[in-house]
């Protein structure tokens, strides 16, 4: 899991910029399934995702809350939205599955995470390939980048025609300060104090993955949970660690690569 070639991996474009083709293929995008005289069609993304497995995507629960197998589908390999082939991208979906815990709470989510259970098995490739979950113990990341389609400017709606990615450092102290010492516990925050052009999250960012690199394989730490679109303020992550045991015992009907 989470190991692409070397020369892929030279080709990508770093601090807020596009992504290139095959650099992020865990990246799922969520998409609206859209009914019109008899055909179905597809807008989005409107979320993020990461496949964990051949059968699983794991995302943010307000992404797929109250939401259902009839009007959401999943993007693989989908990186530019002028580029969008829908018999080999897309992939629709057998069940969602919302954290028990999860509260709704927009300002301050608790157990914001999901996963996505696919129809069928992908067939895992160099374009179509599981990202690796951190140990249950991990707590430190460096460094890290997150991924989204979001806006490209705060709350303006316009929309990257590819995928982003963007490197923002982990503030535990931010997350303490905003919202206390047990926040830690389930969530990560990042905020970049050092730019002048700030780098931070926005709209349509959501569910994306906060991935950690070293030693040629990416790890999946975070889920995009929320922000205030703007660099002054941390963008906060579920800690995916801290939900490991729920992760694996929801997904054992899955395949997962080697480590």
């Amino acid at each position: 899991c989470g190991v692409i070639k070397t020369d892929v991996i030279r080709a990508r474009v770093y601090g807020g910029e596009a992504t290139s083709e095959g650099s992020q293929p865990w990246f799922a995008g969520l998409l609206n399934i859209i009914y019109e005289e008899g055909e179905i069609d597809f807008d989005g993304p409107f979320c993020g995702g990461s496949l964990i497995n051949d059968r699983f995507v794991l995302t943010a629960a307000h992404c797929v809350f109250g939401r259902t197998s009839n009007d959401t589908a999943i993007a693989l390999n989908y990186y530019d939205r002028r580029n969008f082939k829908e018999s080999e991208m897309v992939h629709f979906i057998d069940k969602i599955i919302v954290h028990k815990d999860y509260n709704g709470n927009p300002q301050k989510p608790k157990a914001d995470i999901g996963l996505i259970k696919l129809k069928t098995a992908v067939k895992i490739s160099s374009s179509k390939l599981p990202i690796c979950l951190p140990s249950k113990s991990e707590t430190k990341f460096s460094p890290l980048t997150a991924l989204g389609w979001g806006d490209l400017f705060a709350n303006s709606g316009i929309k990257p025609d590819k995928l982003q990615k963007v490197a923002i450092p982990q503030d535990d102290n931010v997350c303490v300060q905003l919202f206390g010492i047990k926040f830690l516990l389930s969530h990560i925050c990042v905020i970049d104090k050092t730019s002048e052009n700030k780098k931070y999250l926005c709209r349509g960012d959501s569910g994306g993955p906060l991935i950690r690199r070293e030693q040629n394989k990416s790890t999946i730490i975070g889920i995009a949970s929320f922000s205030n679109c703007r660099g002054d303020y941390p963008a906060v992550f579920t800690r995916v660690s801290r939900y490991f045991d729920w992760i694996k015992n929801n997904t054992s009907d899955g395949l997962y690569c080697a480590t």
